[in-house]
């Protein structure tokens, strides 16, 4: 064979090899048509949103020795509430299991209140949707058993929620309540305010107001417990025995922090500030902070 036609020959192939490469590129890197392949451009991301942390307790109750302390959290943010137990007068705390179903989601996202009974512990919370339910536990949260209804008192968005479900306005933004019968209530307003039901909320009157006041606990319709202000005290302790209208003056809680709650009796009172717990032994004459 001529040298020029060898030398055309070699050309051939070498061509004929760079288009079959070229075509093998582009067939490994297609999708084929009507396929759902896709190449991946970056690593598959493996990271979470993490739930949100507890805040600091917003609520408190107490029955005898034993207090609880509790982060309302929201129906919005999965584990962001939180609730805690002492039986030493709030030396050191517990965290309580919240209600849960048998998959272990979360039956109470977020907590509107808490109460000691005689039985255990009453819990009203919010579902994932955000609607209201009650759970009791005869076992410190071991088990949850959900009641047929709410059927309680409580501050509701500065209203007064009955335990019919019906939502009633005592005539100021109310902060807490407590009730000593489904008829005779208390509600202790933001703005240091008490107003008084005796019909179940049907109609309100204001017997009397604390300077200064935050927050407070009637154990009877007469004799109650509140936190207000002096002028050497930014949170004092204050004592009524005619249902709210006249105060005297008890301990100092803290001299300068506001207390956000209050919850107890004349054997063991209990109040929140930021988060933390004041203890008094003896009607509210001294407090200690646990």
């Amino acid at each position: 064979m001529p040298k020029r036609l060898q030398i055309a020959a070699i050309l051939a192939l070498v061509i004929v090899d760079v288009v079959a490469v070229a075509v093998a590129v582009i067939h490994v890197n297609s999708t084929p048509a009507g396929s759902s392949l896709l190449l991946p451009t970056e690593t598959p991301s493996t990271e979470t949103t993490p739930p949100a942390a507890p805040k600091a307790a917003n609520g408190i109750a107490v029955s005898a020795e034993t207090i609880l302390l509790y982060s309302s959290g929201s129906c919005h943010k999965p584990r962001s509430a939180k609730l805690e137990i002492s039986s030493d007068r709030g030396a050191t705390f517990d965290e309580l299991t919240l209600p849960v179903d048998t998959n272990g989601d979360l039956l109470a996202t977020s907590i509107a209140d808490v109460a000691l009974t005689s039985k255990g512990i009453s819990l009203v919370g919010r579902d994932a949707d955000c609607h209201l339910t009650r759970f009791v536990t005869t076992d410190s949260g071991q088990n949850w058993v959900a009641a047929k209804s709410v059927a309680t008192w409580l501050a509701y968005g500065g209203k007064v929620m009955t335990p019919t479900g019906s939502v009633v306005d005592p005539g100021c933004a109310a902060a807490s309540v407590w009730a000593s019968s489904r008829l005779s209530v208390r509600a202790v307003c933001d703005d240091g305010r008490i107003r008084a039901t005796e019909n179940g909320g049907q109609t309100w009157s204001g017997p009397g107001a604390l300077s200064g006041g935050t927050a407070g606990v009637f154990v009877t319709v007469k004799d109650g417990f509140a936190s207000g202000s002096s002028a050497d005290c930014a949170s004092r302790a204050f004592h009524t025995t005619d249902g709210g209208a006249k105060w005297a003056p008890l301990g100092c809680i803290d001299k300068d922090k506001k207390v956000s709650a209050m919850a107890g009796d004349s054997g063991l009172l209990a109040a929140l500030i930021d988060g933390t717990v004041y203890a008094s032994s003896d009607a509210g004459a001294t407090w200690t902070q646990s």
